[in-house]
């Protein structure tokens, strides 16, 4: 089986305003199809993310166990937050024997399109305990903006 280096992009803004419920789950579509396009083992890698909004910033939140700060990569380009990662198997092949393997390992890379409002220079990131939180500011001018009526 070949290895795809297929990216799977996802609008979670857009998606949000349009579940029709649970089979219809944006994160269920994008593991099927994540699954056909990198096979089953590469989308078991990929991390599960939270994405929240607050009036003043979006905030990213991904589960990504047993992978180090120095294996992770987070890039905004042309709108678009990517996230890069590999969790490396720490067995060795010749002295151990496999009996039961769940987990999974591997690259995997997970890619979303930023809304209009968010601040692609205004961007932290931190990562503890397996948690990497990104925090994305909105941009001032998008924020509402109450005007005075005179007279």
């Amino acid at each position: 089986m070949a290895e795809s280096k297929d990216v799977i992009r996802w609008d979670p803004f857009r998606e949000l305003e349009r579940w029709a419920g649970l089979s219809d789950l944006p994160a269920f579509r994008l593991a099927r199809r994540a699954g056909e396009a990198q096979g089953e083992a590469a989308a078991m890698v990929s991390p599960a993310v939270d994405i929240t909004e607050a009036d003043d910033k979006y905030v990213v939140t991904a589960e990504i166990p047993g992978v180090k700060k120095d294996d992770l990569t987070i890039e905004i380009q042309d709108g678009v937050l990517s996230i890069r990662g590999e969790k490396r198997s720490e067995r060795e092949e010749k002295k151990e024997k496999a009996r039961w393997l769940e987990r999974s390992y591997g690259a995997f890379t997970r890619a979303f399109t930023l809304p209009a409002d968010a601040a692609p220079d205004k961007v932290s990131a931190s990562f503890e305990n397996g948690i990497l939180k990104i925090e994305i500011a909105k941009r001032a001018e998008a924020k509402p903006k109450t005007i005075a009526i005179k007279g």
